[in-house]
């Protein structure tokens, strides 16, 4: 489904929002301030609301450690109250926020339960179940997707958020949304032709450039689990909408895996620091994009698919021994 609403200038409601100064934990009068200034236009009200919840509400990244290896989360801190009161939230609070304000500012919203995957460990792993909330407001007869969450930073390698608002996640596509969203009611897809859970547990893990690129599976690239010969040519497409230009180098990482080591909270695997890149420059073959690429060591590996060494894809990769034919690999 096009996302008409992705042009979209909203420089004037973000300059508005960002001279705010709200002191009011009330989400009624909240709404009011918000959105008094755009009666009549449900869309710029909606991103009033997202852009205010991105710049005042910082993720609790100690309730998602301690969430993470309990399974359990504390309801009382992501009432509306307490997430207003402390400023902090995990998911839940972060949408119970956005539809609270965006229905005080007579909004249609609903908050939607379903799998988020952020980590190439969660690539095939049918254990997966319900970590995440996300929301879609009714923008002109039309359902829009938004994840105030994610679209308002996240958290980096030390363990600290990192504010940051992402634009994609404002009226997400819902074909690309998917990918890495899978809500409980497979209506809330928004998709004509909805994905299965097994084909979206088995995608490879987008990066934030994957939305900024507009960039489309096409074939084999759709499946983060790839198994190749070893010495033998393979070929991943992409359709050719990406936003990129016809010098630009896409690049893959491969990082070999090594073992698993027993770590405080269970298996993990071991990465080998031993890393190869290899440069291509884009390849646009009708209505695609192609990578060419040949490996030579029998093993297992991450990969991961950057545009000019900002990450796009990951990937587990398997490059098997070539059995000649006729022969049985004993």
């Amino acid at each position: 489904m096009h996302n008409s609403f992705a042009q979209t200038d909203y420089r004037s409601v973000d300059i508005f929002v960002e001279n705010l100064e709200i002191r009011t934990k009330k989400a009624e009068k909240i709404a009011k301030i918000l959105t008094a200034p755009f009666e009549g236009n449900d869309s710029l009200k909606a991103r009033a609301i997202f852009k205010w919840i991105s710049q005042t509400i910082d993720y609790d990244v100690k309730e998602f450690n301690r969430r993470k290896f309990s399974n359990k989360l504390k309801l009382r801190k992501q009432s509306i109250k307490a997430v207003l009161k402390r400023k902090k939230a995990v998911c839940a609070g972060y949408a119970n926020l956005f539809e609270a304000i965006a229905k005080k500012s007579g909004l249609e919203v609903v908050t939607i339960i379903g799998i988020a995957k952020s980590d190439i460990g969660e690539i095939g792993d049918v254990r997966l179940k319900s970590n995440h909330a996300w929301n879609a407001v009714k923008i002109d007869g039309i359902w829009r997707l938004i994840d105030v969450t994610w679209g308002s930073g996240g958290v980096n390698k030390k363990d600290q958020y990192v504010r940051e608002m992402k634009d994609y996640y404002f009226f997400s596509n819902p074909a690309q949304f998917v990918v890495n969203h899978f809500p409980d009611k497979v209506e809330w897809q928004l998709l004509h032709e909805p994905i299965l859970r097994g084909a979206f547990i088995h995608f490879p893990i987008p990066h934030d450039a994957f939305f900024r690129q507009n960039f489309t599976f096409m074939g084999n690239t759709r499946y983060g689990f790839l198994q190749v010969s070893e010495d033998k040519e393979y070929t991943l497409d992409f359709q050719n909408n990406l936003k990129a230009k016809k010098y630009d180098v896409l690049t893959l990482l491969i990082q070999e895996v090594r073992e698993k080591v027993w770590q405080e909270y269970g298996w993990k695997m071991e990465i080998v620091r031993k890393e190869t890149w290899l440069d291509h420059y884009l390849q646009e073959e009708g209505e695609k994009y192609s990578l060419y690429c040949e490996f030579t060591k029998v093993g297992k590996y991450e990969m991961h698919l950057y545009l000019n060494r900002e990450p796009l894809l990951s990937y587990w990769l398997k490059v098997h021994k070539l059995v000649a034919p006729g022969r049985l690999d004993k």
